[in-house]
């Protein structure tokens, strides 16, 4: 991979590597820097990461090497591009318990967990940012494509989504102009929101009725068509994209399309 200024000729950087046996990627300078940056704090990341577990591996007896040896043969989710898209926080019954629990028992052999209880506070602060950004553009009402932590699924267990729906709803607490939310998703999800968040937002059935409700609709997990799309350009609203999904050229070169990373 290498960086070039916009017009550089490519055939040049072919012909002084003739025996690259990899292809050559080009991309500007700014990315190539990025990825630079990218490459060594995940190195980094990785031998702190490591070192911690060990850590709590010696204090409870258990063998750090072994622990990770069989950690890398995981190919599937430990050691691959899983993961590793830009996108929203991270929620669910699984990982935020495992973290709690992990950093919980660290603690009780005085074992100081300084990485594993920053990967909560890195999550919690995205979920803010990505609330002070809905609130820069003024809405009165925000509409949420898909709530659940996991798409197709009613399960909302620790949804970072619905996170973010309680954080708002707390800080219509605080100021005079309420924010008025709602949410579409799958029928089971509705069913369940309707039973036990009934007073967080409001269900509606079809894209059309979150459109029309909405200052501001939020693509979360519930994938879109290309023709949905259309329809929220077509309506004006600002869209805010939480990137479970790959979204359409149009709508990334909508203007009032939005992301928050």
């Amino acid at each position: 991979m290498i960086g070039i200024n916009k017009g550089f000729p490519t055939e040049i950087l072919k012909k002084l590597m003739p025996d690259l046996k990899v292809e050559l990627q080009t991309v500007d300078i700014k990315t190539s820097e990025s990825i630079k940056y990218a490459n060594n704090s995940f190195h980094a990341l990785k031998i702190v990461f490591t070192n911690e577990i060990a850590q709590f591996c010696k204090a409870y007896g258990s063998d750090a090497d072994k622990v990770m040896e069989l950690f890398c043969r995981d190919a599937k989710l430990n050691l691959s591009p899983y993961y590793l898209r830009p996108g929203f926080a991270f929620g669910g019954s699984c990982l935020p318990k495992e973290l709690r629990a992990l950093s919980a028992l660290m603690r009780a052999k005085n074992t100081d967990p300084i990485l594993i209880e920053s990967i909560d506070q890195s999550n919690e602060k995205l979920i803010d940012s990505f609330i002070s950004l809905m609130m820069s553009l003024k809405p009165s009402s925000i509409g949420y494509v898909g709530v659940t932590f996991k798409p197709n699924t009613d399960d909302l267990r620790e949804s970072s989504v619905m996170r973010a729906v309680d954080k708002i709803n707390l800080r219509n607490r605080s100021y005079s102009k309420s924010v008025r939310q709602f949410v579409f998703d799958n029928t089971e999800a509705l069913l369940k929101i309707r039973e036990t968040a009934s007073e967080k937002l409001t269900a509606v059935d079809s894209l059309e009725e979150l459109i029309k409700e909405s200052d501001i609709v939020v693509l979360g997990p519930y994938k879109l068509n290309l023709k949905d799309e259309s329809k929220l350009i077509r309506s004006g609203k600002n869209v805010v994209d939480l990137k479970w999904f790959r979204v359409g050229t149009a709508l990334k070169n909508y203007r009032k399309y939005h992301s928050l990373v």
